[in-house]
């Protein structure tokens, strides 16, 4: 009985702390994403501008990014598959891969996602 007793009472400790992890997803974020522009160096170029380039010259032009309600991410950048989590901090947002963090900014019903290394802003939306 004291073993049984235990092993519920280890149960609801881990569930319980597993369902802290993360920071909540806000509603508006939820669903998926598609590139609609890009910028770079100062210039700035449409999603079918970029795609028509990159299948031009034999590239997947897949930019999407997935994010589910529980703050669980999967992307696919011209056709890389990745995963990603979700991390909400002082009013900002992020995807954490397992090489970066990326900051996500919502305005106007579309997300602005910055590459950290390159400084290339992506703009996706629903």
């Amino acid at each position: 009985m004291k073993k049984n007793l235990l092993a519920v009472l280890v149960s609801i400790i881990v569930l319980s702390a597993l369902t802290g992890c993360g920071a909540k997803v806000p509603e508006e974020l939820v669903g998926t994403w598609n590139a609609v522009e890009m910028e770079s160096n100062g210039m700035t170029a449409t999603y079918a501008e970029y795609a028509a380039l990159a299948e031009a010259q034999g590239m997947d032009p897949t930019m999407q990014i997935i994010i589910s309600d529980n703050g669980s991410i999967s992307m696919n950048m011209g056709g890389e598959l990745g995963t990603a989590k979700f991390i909400g901090a002082n009013g900002k947002y992020y995807l954490q891969d397992d090489v970066d963090k990326y900051e996500l900014v919502l305005e106007n019903n579309q997300i602005r996602f910055t590459e950290p290394n390159t400084q290339t802003i992506i703009v996706f939306g629903k």
